[in-house]
């Protein structure tokens, strides 16, 4: 925060906000430079995600009259949000399947129905595992089972990941 003389104000009141369900925090105050610096900043994936699978992700900061925003990108992981959809075997995948899926087995690698390669890192549209999900892929029955489908929000999750990479994370 600048006074009307430029210089910065140490200890000015500030807020955050965002549109996103994620969290943040961080002080309350400018510190004694007059600057403020969020301490953490929880993403929400529940913005559309871009090609590269990633969710823009928006927090503003007020002191007084002045605000300042600043964006950065969320993603899914694949420890924390697309093992539990495709991995072990409690995930959607166990009524069919016993490996425990995961990067090290199915990125890259090439499928059995033409050789389509399982995930293709950065290229969810190309991937035989993505494919599969959405029932676009003539090779076999969708996975999983249409009874037992995905839901929209564990689509977006596997999309995502494809497309950020699907890096071991």
């Amino acid at each position: 925060m600048r006074d009307a003389f430029n210089n910065l104000v140490p200890n000015f009141a500030v807020s955050y906000s965002s549109s996103f369900s994620g969290a943040f925090g961080g002080p309350a105050t400018t510190n004694g430079s007059g600057q403020v610096t969020l301490t953490s900043w929880t993403m929400a994936g529940t913005n559309s995600d871009d090609a590269s699978g990633r969710m823009a992700n928006s927090v503003t900061v007020t002191a007084g009259s002045a605000s300042g925003a600043a964006t950065d990108y969320g993603v899914y992981t694949w420890l924390s949000d697309v093992r539990p959809v495709i991995g072990p075997s409690a995930s959607f995948c166990s009524s069919c399947h016993t490996l425990d899926r995961n990067p090290n087995n199915i990125v890259g690698f090439a499928s059995s129905c033409g050789g389509i390669i399982y995930v293709a890192a950065g290229s969810a549209a190309t991937s035989f595992v993505y494919q599969k999900i959405i029932g676009t892929q003539a090779c076999g029955n969708p996975m999983p089972p249409p009874a037992g489908g995905l839901s929209a929000a564990n689509i977006k999750i596997v999309r995502a990941w494809i497309n950020n990479g699907a890096q071991n994370n």
